[in-house]
């Protein structure tokens, strides 16, 4: 997970970024315990709905 990043002109929203293998990993994920648990508590902190988003990459680069 990368972040959070915070917003430069709302300091009160917040960005982080997770990069998963496969949509599948991901899906086991949120189908884990630990997501449940962990929700079930985060979700009281946020102000309004949160928002979430999927990418895939257009390319990707070989470190050196």
């Amino acid at each position: 997970m990368f972040g959070p990043f915070q917003d430069t002109r709302f300091e009160n929203v917040l960005t982080t970024i997770s990069v998963w293998a496969s949509e599948d990993a991901l899906a086991a994920y949120r189908d884990s315990d630990l997501f449940s648990e962990t929700w079930s508590i985060t979700k009281d902190l946020f102000a309004d709905h949160p928002e979430a988003a999927s990418y895939a990459p257009l390319r990707t680069v070989e470190a050196d």
